[in-house]
């Protein structure tokens, strides 16, 4: 029950009850799941289907209603989002990746329990107070670091956000907590890392992260790991070291996060970070706790991520097993 993060603090566990009788006196009849408008293309929808595991997990046992909602950035109307055929008082919300003070304080004057569940750290004191869960990515660039470093690797790269003084938009400083852990882990570690094996790519495409990759790669004194801000940056990578005639993970290991279903069926198989289900499950758990008033305080916390080994990682060239 109790755990221990390292460099992150000690934390206790919490569990949504597991049989009838104790969801029956649950004051939670209705749970809505507030999800932003999402393109057909947007590369990242099939982290909403490990959110549906998750819901899925803890709420099999439940007798709740739920209905998902769809809800515009702009001109969205909160009311659409509670369901009409029940009465407020039971009903409950899931906002997930959406960070709106309006919404927040809309929810608030009306007294309707709600859950932030966010891909990434979101800085919660510039909004009004409020429950919620998200992802430790910083965590999980941390420990990919520290098991890259235990295989034996000394040149480790990394490429993803980069922290950059001209572009400080909220969306841009979440995902550059994935560098602090990079880097952190060199710190804690005593080593420096090196400006030659980090590039800054936006995450979202294949081919970007392979014209990057294959800048570091291509040079003298490359990296013999690197890790990516993301599956979709690792596919590029890869991909930059195939161009490149390197052999994975013999050349070079590649640790990516998301835990994309392509990832498994990749050659090789991708080693990286999942977390999304983990987040969803946290998510109502935190919901069902605030409905029943077992929250005292308003929280905003990390989920960890569980790291998935696979063939994509090994020990550096040279190295014997």
């Amino acid at each position: 029950l109790v755990y221990r993060i390292e460099r992150g603090g000690t934390f206790v566990k919490t569990f949504a009850p597991q049989n009838r009788a104790a969801a029956a006196q649950s004051r939670l009849k209705s749970i809505s799941f507030v999800e932003p408008v999402r393109s057909q293309t947007d590369p990242f929808a099939f982290a909403l289907a490990n959110y549906l595991h998750g819901y899925t997990r803890v709420l099999q046992n439940r007798s709740l209603r739920v209905q998902f909602i769809s809800l515009a950035a702009d001109g969205a109307d909160f009311e659409n989002i509670m369901n009409p055929a029940l009465p407020v008082e039971g009903q409950g919300c899931i906002i997930g990746d959406i960070v709106s003070r309006e919404l927040i304080e809309w929810l608030l004057a009306r007294n309707i329990p709600f859950v932030i569940r966010r891909f990434a750290f979101y800085d919660d004191r510039l909004l009004p107070k409020h429950h919620g869960v998200y992802l430790n990515r910083n965590g999980a660039s941390f420990n990919a670091v520290k098991y890259l470093m235990g295989l034996g690797h000394c040149s480790i790269g990394f490429i993803g956000q980069l922290p950059d003084d001209q572009d400080r938009s909220a969306l841009s400083l979440e995902w550059c907590y994935c560098y602090d852990g990079y880097r952190s882990a060199f710190s804690v570690a005593g080593r420096q890392v090196n400006p030659d094996h980090q590039a800054r790519v936006a995450g979202s495409s294949i081919e970007e992260a392979c014209l990057a990759a294959t800048a570091i790669l291509g040079r003298p004194g490359r990296p013999t790991a690197v890790v990516c801000q993301n599956d979709l940056t690792a596919f590029g990578v890869m991909k930059a070291a195939r161009n490149l005639g390197m052999k994975l993970p013999d050349d070079l290991s590649v640790v990516g996060f998301d835990n994309d279903p392509a990832g498994a069926e990749s050659d090789p198989p991708l080693t990286s970070f999942c977390g999304h289900e983990e987040l969803a499950v946290a998510a109502i758990e935190k919901l069902l706790a605030v409905a029943d008033r077992k929250c005292r305080h308003y929280e905003v916390n990390p989920v960890e991520c569980p790291m998935v080994v696979r063939n994509s990682t090994a020990r550096p060239p040279g190295k014997n097993a």
